[in-house]
């Protein structure tokens, strides 16, 4: 950490430093409303939570029920369950005597008690930061996430417990970027937009997980980076921006009923094709 004046204040190896692989930057949010905001760190298959001075308030390891025995995500801190109080919501992985490697999400409470561990899939492992948002507008958060395999998940919580509302296999290779949530078609609804490996971004209902529209840009290979869209210059429509980190490339698209790619930026590689989107629900 830098101090105002650029110099180091402190670093934090934590109990486990330094053989720990951190995977992400940490969550911080005053979780417990004690006015001093915690500190969310991931690290091998451990979620450690830090006062704001380091000393360390609880963590979920090996050891905990249920136990969390693979490497994890990046946290997302959200009221999932409506009781005002955030919960931390985090990737990872519980072995069952039976089953084996379930891969999964973690719920935990500000304490730092296990509220849930939903099992997603046997013997794969989810990939990608939990996106949290009420993507039905019904008022309670969906919790969206990807797995090694291509497959999406669609989660809410509900009677007490995370639940699965839907999931949808949409490659044969590893979903490893975020999803993205914007309104791809301008009906005033967040689609979900994903990267595949082959070269397309699905545009993804929130409500069934079918799609609602496709890009085709035609550079092929696993997509490491989250798309990212916003009105980047003004004009009133916004643009996606999709970086292909193996390409050395970076997309834009202008978002609408019919969403056109408008230019690229790369380092150095040679140029390739964009392509377009088009509305295939008429919305």
């Amino acid at each position: 950490m830098a101090t105002g004046t650029g110099g180091q204040a402190w670093i934090w190896g934590g109990p486990f430093h330094p053989d720990t692989h951190i995977p992400a930057g940490p969550a911080i949010k005053d979780i417990d409303g004690d006015g001093e905001p915690e500190i969310i760190v991931l690290a091998r298959n451990k979620c450690i939570c830090l006062e704001h001075d380091l000393t360390e308030k609880w963590v979920i390891d090996e050891t905990s029920t249920p136990s969390s025995d693979y490497p994890v995500t990046a946290a997302a801190i959200a009221d999932i369950d409506g009781d005002t109080y955030d919960e931390i919501i985090f990737a990872g992985g519980h072995i069952d005597p039976v089953a084996g490697l379930q891969g999964g999400l973690f719920v935990v409470s500000r304490t730092g008690t296990i509220l849930d561990f939903l099992a997603l899939n046997t013997g794969r492992t989810v990939t990608s930061l939990p996106t949290i948002f009420d993507i039905d507008a019904d008022g309670v958060l969906e919790v969206i996430v990807c797995d090694n395999t291509g497959t999406v998940y669609c989660c809410r919580w509900d009677s007490g417990a995370l639940t699965l509302v839907w999931s949808r296999d949409v490659s044969s290779s590893p979903l490893s970027a975020s999803p993205c949530l914007i309104d791809i078609n301008g009906d005033g609804v967040r689609e979900i937009l994903v990267s595949t490996a082959g070269g397309t971004i699905l545009a993804l209902s929130g409500v069934d997980g079918s799609t609602v529209a496709s890009i085709e840009h035609g550079y092929s290979g696993t997509i490491v980076g989250t798309p990212t869209a916003g009105d980047i210059d003004n004009d009133g429509n916004v643009e996606l921006l999709l970086p292909l980190v193996e390409a050395g490339r970076l997309l834009c698209f202008r978002l609408g009923a019919t969403t056109t790619g408008n230019w690229f930026r790369r380092w150095g590689f040679s140029a390739g094709r964009t392509g377009e989107v088009s509305d295939v629900d008429g919305g």
